[in-house]
């Protein structure tokens, strides 16, 4: 009796296993159904999948494949289901992308699954789904910030945006090759290194942050009643980039209800 009840109850499992399965695949042909292969309007060019070693292409400089360097040119290698928004906002349509950090261009999957690359002159702004490690599965990437300086110069890569409202965390990210030498010199190794700056736009300004901490945060807002005791009652540390967004949703939301 109890091998029946055994037998009985694998069948049920693996029955669900196959519903789970089914739900699973079906979503995923519905997320590509929704998106598009034909960029309208929009200039796209071959993936050049290499690299000047000093990120400029100047033609003294050597250049890399790919498969040549450690670790990986892409913010994630994942394809994610994305809108794309020219100029007045314009949503030109929903596409599969990836962004390539060390390029700075999106990749999107055209007719017949093939990878090409968007105009970063047009598109100044990508809203990708369902990605991780975000708040609300939402990653959004834009270009041509007023005020976003780093050494004194407009910053033309895409930034990510990181929440909404008067105040705004964006990053940038920056993503080159390292060259090192191997274990007995003998030769040279190449990896992909990545460095973040943090940025607060604020009502008035635009700030780049040394780094996201607690000084450089709370210094750089105007006070309000009972924000420290909400970020000690939250375990918030300023040094998790998470938990930098919870606390600007918090401190966004309190001061639209002040108004």
């Amino acid at each position: 009796m109890k091998r029946v009840k055994n037998n009985w109850l694998k069948i049920f499992c693996c029955f669900l296993l196959m519903c789970f399965s089914i739900d699973l695949s079906a979503q995923s042909q519905g997320m590509r159904e929704n998106t598009r292969a034909e960029l309208d309007g929009i200039k796209s060019s071959s993936v050049n999948n290499e690299i000047f070693i000093d990120g400029k292409g100047s033609f003294n400089s050597q250049r890399l494949a790919y498969s040549q360097i450690q670790g990986s040119p892409f913010w994630n290698d994942v394809f994610y289901p994305a809108d794309l928004y020219v100029s007045d906002n314009k949503n030109i349509g929903r596409f599969l992308v990836r962004y390539n950090i060390a390029s700075q261009e999106f990749h999107y999957k055209g007719k017949d699954s093939i990878e090409l690359v968007v105009s970063t002159e047009m598109v100044n702004r990508v809203v990708l789904y369902n990605t991780a490690d975000t708040i609300n599965g939402i990653s959004v990437f834009v270009k041509n910030i007023p005020g976003l300086l780093l050494n004194d110069k407009l910053i033309n890569d895409y930034v990510q945006q990181m929440n909404v409202g008067k105040y705004i965390l964006y990053k940038h990210t920056k993503r080159a090759v390292v060259i090192a030498d191997s274990l007995f010199g003998a030769a040279k190794r190449y990896y992909f290194g990545s460095t973040n700056t943090y940025f607060l736009q604020t009502p008035k300004e635009v700030i780049q942050l040394k780094k996201i901490s607690d000084d450089n945060i709370l210094s750089s807002i105007p006070h309000i009643q009972e924000m420290e005791n909400w970020i000690k009652e939250n375990k918030i540390k300023m040094n998790r980039e998470l938990d930098v967004l919870r606390f600007l949703t918090y401190y966004n939301q309190h001061i639209e209800i002040k108004r």
